[in-house]
């Protein structure tokens, strides 16, 4: 099916038949619909009783349909934001959650001129405003739809890039790479020509070479690009990140941008190209400046394994700065693995692949609260505002040494850091792998363990901060199994060591 042809509508309306007008309308027009609607009924509440998506749920919606009086006005020379609820109440709400979704408002008032009413109305920031016949009348063509559907479009893009938007999409942009990476991103994202099309509107040509990333996430490319002469022929490297799911990109470009209001010296020296998520139907993509000098440490430390110990210095340097200050805390062991583990469900499935053993119960007893037979004990650690998915592709080494992607950036325990770079390199590199895991890897007479303690030589690392780690270090382990992006070689491997 072409996907223009194809829209996942939020629509919120109190009048009930409504949802069945828009289907019929834009069906009579060859256009097939999926609508979410609420409608609301109760004016006292939020949303007027509604409970509207939130987070990765907006994952799906092509455009949302907002009435924009929710409730009918008594006045429509008095009016106040609570008239307009549409626009006072539910767009914002929207632009917090999913920015990247064009919003078109509509109303029986747009079908006549009324003062104050169209000023007021217009004043919103809607990307469109639609009057509630269109569906219902001969007017509405598939051009007209097209037409209003690319221009709502265009303005959630001209609201990031601002006056370097290009209007008249698809935009002319050169893209130099491989032909087996061309086939990887046309499977994987079919409209990523477009994204990227839009996130670099400003630029002639750019180069694109795929970089290591993560294991569970978002695809990661590096990108040569070079301005239009007429811009002035500039060149600059950028770090860009394509996922299916524009919620947790944005998530991840909302938590750079408080990172660097935080004044954090190594989250200001990279910044984000624009300040929300590029969409285009499911694929999403944010980028980064990418420093000059620098290199994913996923990539430099592949390319050369002898630079483990570089690494693990300048990542100690790293989070030395990040954690100071920081401050001791005391808590029950699981309530902190709790906290900071993977869900329940993963920690399931990966409790059954490894089917037997004491790793196997600790997930399980970390997913089902209640059963507490190993984590009754209290544990003290150090505390701090920690990184929360540090791995090598959220690393970047180089003159100047940084951290990207902050999305799960919080304030809890530095061991959480620890184990989860200390797994990533035990995946990352089979030769650092022991064939069974040491009770403390800090304490490992292995290449493994110098790493580790590497790593944690410039912090305030405790006894119940070695518990913590050798604790989680198990926990993230297993997680990988949950990963599509893992070889069946490292899956036999995780499961073996730990049983």
């Amino acid at each position: 099916m072409d996907k223009r042809r194809f829209f996942k509508i939020l629509l919120v309306d109190d009048t009930p038949n409504v949802e069945e007008a828009v289907r019929e309308g834009l069906e009579r027009i060859g256009i097939k619909t999926d609508i979410e609607a609420h409608c609301p009924k109760r004016r006292v509440e939020r949303f007027g009783g509604c409970t509207l998506p939130a987070g990765k749920q907006f994952d799906a919606f092509h455009l949302a349909l907002i009435d924009l009086e929710l409730f009918p006005i008594q006045n429509l020379m008095l009016l106040d934001k609570e008239d307009l609820r549409g626009g006072s109440e539910v767009l914002p709400y929207i632009r917090r959650e999913a920015p990247w979704i064009p919003v078109i408002a509509y109303s029986q008032h747009f079908e006549k001129i009324v003062v104050p009413f169209l000023p007021i109305a217009c004043g919103f920031g809607f990307d469109g405003y639609l009057p509630r016949g269109l569906f219902s009348s001969v007017t509405l063509t598939q051009a007209l739809w097209d037409n209003i559907y690319e221009l709502a479009k265009i303005l959630r893009v001209a609201a990031a890039v601002g006056e370097s938007a290009n209007l008249s999409l698809p935009l002319g942009l050169d893209l130099r790479l491989t032909g087996s990476l061309a086939k990887e991103l046309d499977a994987k994202f079919p409209m990523w020509r477009r994204v990227f099309s839009q996130l670099f509107c400003f630029c002639e040509t750019a180069t694109v070479t795929k970089l290591a990333g993560g294991w569970s996430g978002a695809t990661v490319l590096q990108v040569y690009a070079h301005q239009r002469n007429e811009t002035g022929g500039r060149e600059g490297d950028w770090l860009v990140k394509l996922s299916e799911s524009p919620s947790k990109l944005q998530r991840e470009a909302q938590s750079h941008i408080r990172m660097i209001h935080g004044g954090l010296e190594f989250a200001r020296s990279v910044q984000l190209l624009w300040p929300i998520v590029l969409v285009e139907d499911t694929t999403a993509g944010i980028a980064y400046q990418f420093a000059r000098g620098t290199s994913e440490a996923a990539k430099y430390l592949l390319e050369d394994d002898s630079r483990l110990d570089d690494v693990c210095e300048r990542l100690s340097k790293i989070l030395a700065q990040l954690y100071n200050p920081g401050s001791v805390q005391r808590d029950i062991l699981g309530n902190v693995l709790r906290e900071w583990s993977p869900p329940a469900e993963e920690l399931r499935k990966a409790a059954k692949l490894i089917s037997v053993g004491e790793v196997a119960e600790l997930l399980l007893e970390i997913a089902e609260p209640g059963i507490d037979k190993i984590l009754t004990p209290s544990v003290g650690y150090q505390q701090s505002l920690i990184h929360g998915d540090l791995h090598l592709g959220n690393v970047m080494i180089g003159e100047r040494d940084l951290l990207i992607d902050f999305a799960r950036s919080n304030v809890g325990p530095i061991a959480v850091d620890v184990a989860r770079v200390t797994a990533d390199l035990l995946i990352r590199l089979p030769q650092l792998r022991p064939p069974t895991l040491p009770p403390s890897c800090l304490a490992a007479p292995t290449r493994f363990g110098a790493a580790v303690q590497s790593i944690v030589s410039g912090l305030r690392f405790e006894n119940g901060d070695t518990i913590l780690t050798d604790y989680f270090l198990r926990v993230f382990i297993a997680q990988h199994l949950n990963y599509r992006d893992i070889s069946p070689e490292t899956k036999d491997w995780i499961v073996s060591v730990l049983k």
